[in-house]
């Protein structure tokens, strides 16, 4: 019962993290709805008793252990395999006295009662009427009953015997849970049998053991139930088959006694963890359901089974491991199989067989350097063979897959400007800003590759930020945006971002997950842009919280400058359509004479003072200058540069 508490928990909790709503009081229901007939009074009595609206998981799986524990204690008492141990000597203290039918005790304590001698089982000979002390019989074998354990459920039951056995027999029993386990009884003596149900050998007949399971997916073609109480590879489907002896005629008893015709004996060929094995002499049962391998027969090919831990493992002698798989749930062990049918009879390892084996051998090399190294003779002893280089490795698409390739240059560019817009945030920079900023969002022109970029305190800005953006651009370039490819980061996916481009006919073009590289424009650029900003501020040996100067100056920079994306000019030009003139520029982070104005001195105060160059400002025509005294940004015209200071 605590398990089945625990399956269906674990059940309501996978429904509840997927959305469902999954309140107590549906699951006490359901477990009510669920429960075995056994149950059924115990199930009145909570709901005539108790409200179920309000009655807990908790409590309702203490009210039911509670009955089950009462259960087993009563089944306990009243199993006919139970061993009875019953004391020479009378009950108390003292020697009870039998004398002619009667008993007498000496000293305090009762006398044994009467006890039936008709219903007792020797330990012996298991003959009845006696108890083991008692027995005449030179026979010591040993008797082991089964027993039932908590959970209710039929374990393994073994009768040995030293004399003369004259069979063995399997059969199966269905529990409470409708589980198949396997038994083996094996018969002791010629006593008289009582009516059994279970599955006996005939002369002309063999002993089939099929495995149950109530798993939907083993309903499927392509499983096999590895099955150590099945007499023969049996299957059902004639497809399997690569050959097949329609004329072996045979048949096969199941375990409730029924019969199954077998209408054909053949070899079947099927491909396992990427290795192709051919199993022969494969009963055809067209009645069976399921696929069985026989564990014996498979033993009877000399392979080694190894079973531990739940894992099932079987060995060939010289190809190593060919199978290995995990138990189910309802501890059944199945191999999942591909058909590889073949056109002709061919019962031998084939070529491409002996490919993967070396392959293999070969620690999972690619097959290209084995070609080259067989066709070179750089080792000896390599075979030959004529298969293709590319052959697909299941464990070698596990572990040493890579990206596809991305192309070196785009299949479409835009054509006009707006026509497409990439976008990348850069992760947080280090240190902040002077004005607060950790984030630099790159977005460029694909047809003019004209870049720019914003500073931005925190992620939630970006939207923001493009809508001014675009306002801009739109304006300047005289025509709307088009398209916009970004990443899936949550600043360029929120559903306001989402609403914003749908509303003004903007197209998304997001990458796929973990792929940066379809968004190669924007992440190029992003890097070229730090690159440049760490040279510049580690030339001038300038402070790093100054890196937004050297970011807008950069992309100043780029804008100006060659690209291969763009043919015989630079984006700018692209962009407005004129050449631009960069006599201007100076190196970033030089030491500048700014001209003080008449206004701001006197007639001895110095004419001129020293600032630092941080580029050009975006509203005048002059330079961007930032003055370490007052730390203030200044704007002026008026400059005499020493570039080659710090």
């Amino acid at each position: 019962m605590s398990g089945y508490f625990a399956r269906v928990m674990s059940i309501a909790n996978d429904m509840r993290n997927c959305g469902e709503d999954m309140p107590d009081v549906k699951i006490v229901e359901k477990i009510l709805r669920s429960l075995t007939e056994k149950f059924n009074f115990v199930v009145c009595s909570i709901e005539e008793s108790k409200d179920i609206d309000k009655l807990t998981v908790d409590e309702l799986q203490a009210s039911l252990l509670v009955h089950e524990q009462k259960v087993v204690e009563k089944r306990c008492e009243e199993q006919v395999l139970q061993v009875m141990n019953e004391p020479r000597n009378a009950q108390g203290r003292g020697r009870g006295i039998f004398q002619r039918g009667r008993i007498y005790s000496r000293g305090r304590g009762r006398a044994r009662p009467f006890v039936n001698r008709s219903t007792i089982n020797c330990f012996r000979c298991g003959q009845q009427g006696h108890y083991q002390f008692e027995c005449s019989s030179s026979e010591k074998g040993v008797v082991n009953y089964a027993e039932f354990d908590e959970e209710e459920e039929l374990l393994l039951m073994a009768h040995t015997e030293v004399s003369k056995a004259e069979g063995v027999i399997n059969y199966a029993e269905f529990d409470e849970e409708e589980e198949l386990l396997l038994m083996e009884y094996t018969e002791a003596s010629k006593a008289e049998e009582a009516e059994e149900n279970y599955a006996a050998f005939d002369e002309e007949e063999e002993l089939l053991l099929m495995a149950h399971t109530e798993a939907s997916k083993a309903e499927g073609n392509g499983i096999w139930f590895l099955d150590s109480g099945c007499s023969n590879h049996m299957t059902g489907d004639k497809t399997w088959f690569i050959e097949l002896d329609e004329k072996f005629k045979h048949s096969v008893r199941l375990g409730n006694s029924s019969k199954m015709a077998v209408e054909g004996k053949g070899n079947v060929r099927f491909e396992v963890e990427g290795i192709i094995q051919t199993v022969s002499n494969v009963y055809f049962v067209p009645n069976l359901t399921n696929n069985l391998l026989s564990i014996g027969q498979l033993q009877e090919k000399r392979l080694v089974i190894l079973i531990k831990e739940g894992t099932y493992r079987i060995y060939h002698q010289q190809r190593g491991l060919i199978i290995n798989t995990q138990m189910t749930a309802n501890r059944m062990f199945l191999v999942y199989a591909k058909m590889k049918p073949l056109p002709g009879n061919c019962l031998k390892m084939e070529e491409e067989d002996l490919e993967i084996l070396r392959h293999r051998r070969y620690g999972h090399l690619n097959n290209k350097s084995i070609q080259i190294m067989q066709q070179k003779q750089m080792v000896k002893g390599l075979p030959k063979f004529k298969g293709a280089a590319d052959n697909v490795c299941k464990i070698c698409n596990v572990e040493k897959q890579q990206h596809q390739e991305f192309p070196k240059k785009s299949k479409w560019r835009a054509s006009n400007k707006l026509e497409l817009i990439h976008g990348d945030l850069c992760r947080p920079i280090t240190p902040i800003s002077h004005s607060g900023k950790r984030y630099l969002l790159v977005l460029v022109d694909d047809f003019s590759r004209k870049t720019w970029i914003y500073f931005l305190a925190d992620k939630s800005e970006t939207f923001e930020t493009f809508k001014i953006f675009k306002h801009f651009a739109e304006k300047e370039a005289k025509t709307a945006i088009c398209g916009f490819r970004t990443d899936r980061e949550g600043e360029f996916t929120s559903n306001e971002f989402n609403k914003f481009c749908q509303d003004n006919g903007i197209r998304r073009q997001l990458t796929a997950a973990y792929t940066p590289q379809q968004n190669r424009v924007a992440e190029r650029r992003n890097r070229t842009i730090m690159n440049m900003v760490r040279c510049l501020l580690s030339e001038k040996e300038m402070p790093k919280s100054l890196w937004p100067e050297a970011a807008r100056w950069t992309a100043h920079v780029l804008n100006r400058s060659y690209t291969k994306a763009v043919k015989d000019m630079v984006p700018e030009e692209r962009w407005t359509g004129v050449k631009p003139d960069v006599k201007y520029f100076r190196v970033f982070g030089s030491i500048a004479h700014v001209h003080v104005p008449e206004q701001k001195r006197t007639k001895l105060d110095d004419r001129s003072h020293k600032c630092i160059l941080l580029g050009v400002s975006d509203e005048s025509k002059a330079y961007r200058l930032y003055d370490p005294v007052t730390k203030k940004i200044i704007i002026s015209r008026d400059v005499i540069f020493e570039e080659g200071g710090k």
